[in-house]
């Protein structure tokens, strides 16, 4: 199941170098300030928030729970239109690694002034600021492997002086992010970080496999298929759907700790049970198939639709994203600028 899912993008290809039509320039701007200005937007209103966290230095797992309860943050205390453009930001920002696929399209093919192009860049730190107000490490590894990522996917377009400079600049980003990291790992383990860490590889699988073997699904729980359908509209499925929530509910059901990381197939197999595992795999491949190898349409918007899909399988080594309804609105929110953008070129 696994090879199936990587199959559409390893019939893309990313080193064959394609032609790229002309963009929207309304929309790609559009887009890119949104990200940019979201991102000042949260820095400004969470600073407080993002710096008492950091001030615990080492000490920062203590906070782990308190976060966005007992802690609070600046956002709780807004109302109103700021409160909703707060979290249309925030929604946005959680995909915020779309920026590097932006940011690596405009020093390439247009000829933007270099502040737009830093700014672009750093607002791929938009998902970051949520991660350090819920003490969380998992989103500095998922915004770590999308750098990698989409860097190999432009890498046939770059020239030799943006790759320098974008090592030059990926290595200072990612040097910050290893120490957030190892910070955060020592607060939470102490003396087993390094065994901790060690122990993180392959232990995703691991669990599925004894998931596969022992688990029993207490009930079918659709909305990990559209969570927003319970936030949003209100529609009972009978548990939580929010991933956390989820884990605890079916902990009192089945009588053990499920909150793990078990793959995006153990995600699904928690939600729905064994036999949904391969139908869905089956269906991730169709759709990813379809969309990736399009000829009609090909430009910035592939890319983007490429990372949606991909965060699927490579994020997926931990568990599913889009179980998350922040998330996944924010991937529907980049859907409809790809098909803005795809309008453009029809025309």
């Amino acid at each position: 199941m696994i090879t199936l899912v990587t199959i559409p993008f390893y019939r893309f290809n990313s080193t064959r170098v394609r032609d790229f039509p002309k963009v929207n320039i309304r929309v790609f701007n559009f887009l890119s300030w949104v990200l940019i200005i979201g991102f000042v937007f949260s820095v400004f209103l969470f600073k407080d928030d993002i710096l008492l966290r950091l001030a615990f230095g080492q000490e920062i797992g203590t906070l782990r729970g308190q976060a966005g309860s007992d802690l609070g943050t600046a956002q709780a205390s807004l109302s109103g239109p700021f409160r909703a453009l707060s979290s249309l930001f925030m929604t946005i920002l959680s995909l915020s690694p779309v920026s590097f696929i932006l940011f690596f399209y405009s020093v390439t093919f247009l000829r933007k002034k270099l502040y737009f192009n830093i700014l672009l860049f750093l607002s791929s730190f938009g998902c970051l600021i949520a991660s350090i107000i819920g003490i969380d490490r998992s989103v500095f590894f998922y915004w770590t492997i999308d750098f990698i990522f989409i860097y190999v996917l432009f890498r046939p377009y770059l020239s030799k002086k943006i790759k320098k400079y974008t090592a030059i600049i990926g290595m200072c980003m990612l040097s910050l992010v290893a120490t957030y990291l190892i910070i955060m790992t020592l607060s939470r383990f102490e003396d087993r970080a390094a065994e901790s860490f060690f122990d993180y590889f392959g232990q995703s699988y691991l669990n599925f496999c004894w998931f596969w073997d022992n688990y029993e699904t207490p009930l079918l729980n659709w909305g990990i298929l559209c969570p927003i359908t319970t936030h949003f509209f209100d529609i009972d499925w009978g548990a939580p759907v929010s991933a956390v929530s989820f884990g605890l509910f079916v902990e009192t059901r089945v009588g053990y700790f499920v909150n793990l990381f078990y793959t995006f197939m153990g995600s699904v197999m928690l939600y729905l049970g064994q036999w949904a595992v391969i139908p869905f795999c089956f269906v991730f491949y169709k759709i990813s198939n379809s969309l990736l190898n399009k000829h009609s349409c090909f430009g910035v918007q592939t890319f983007i639709r490429i990372f949606i899909l991909a965060v699927v399988p490579y994020c997926g080594v931990i568990l599913y994203l889009y179980v998350d309804y922040i998330r996944f609105m924010a991937a529907l929110i980049m859907l409809l600028f790809c098909y803005l953008l795809d309008q453009r070129m029809k025309k």
